[in-house]
């Protein structure tokens, strides 16, 4: 959310409530990937590639289970 400060306050004082995003990242070799399937086929090259893809043939995937994507992570950059 980018909002400025001054701005949460007021919408704080006017009772809305401020959206949470979550998102969770992959970070290999330097580069944040998000962690969605689409974007990690799209990011990834060469061996970490050929974990993830294996990976993905002997596991069931629950892209927003945070200690599925921990074990993913895991196999991909191994």
């Amino acid at each position: 959310v980018n909002m400025n400060h001054r701005q949460m306050l007021v919408e704080k004082e006017d009772g809305k409530t401020l959206p949470i995003k979550q998102e969770y990242l992959f970070v290999i070799d330097g580069k944040a990937i998000s962690a969605s399937k689409k974007n990690l086929e799209k990011s990834l090259t060469g061996k970490y590639k050929e974990n993830f893809d294996t990976y993905l043939k002997n596991n069931k995937m629950k892209w927003k289970d945070e200690s599925q994507l921990v074990k993913l992570f895991e196999n991909v950059v191994k």
